[in-house]
């Protein structure tokens, strides 16, 4: 009988054991999940900052052309005006 109830103890005990390494398993996992997702974050938040960056780059590139332009047209205004008034 006590054989019995000492391989039952046996039994449980290498239940729980495996249990607790499943949780172990687990928890070890978390950390390199948690690591995993900052990474992808910060590779996003850098690919949004370089977007963001080409764009204003773009933004101003396109600005200082139209103000090349409006530069353009208004001298050829003046030019207008100045041979018009001339006749």
């Amino acid at each position: 009988m006590e054989t019995y109830i000492f391989i039952t103890i046996i039994r449980v005990v290498e239940r729980v054991q495996k249990i607790q390494n499943r949780k172990n398993i687990a928890l070890d996992l978390i950390p390199r999940i948690i690591k995993a997702k900052k990474k992808e974050a910060e590779e996003y938040l850098r690919d949004e900052n370089t977007l963001a960056f080409k764009q204003s780059a773009l933004y101003q590139k396109k600005l200082l052309e139209c103000n090349n332009v409006i530069e353009i047209y208004t001298s050829s205004v003046v030019c207008c005006r100045i041979y018009r008034d001339a006749d």
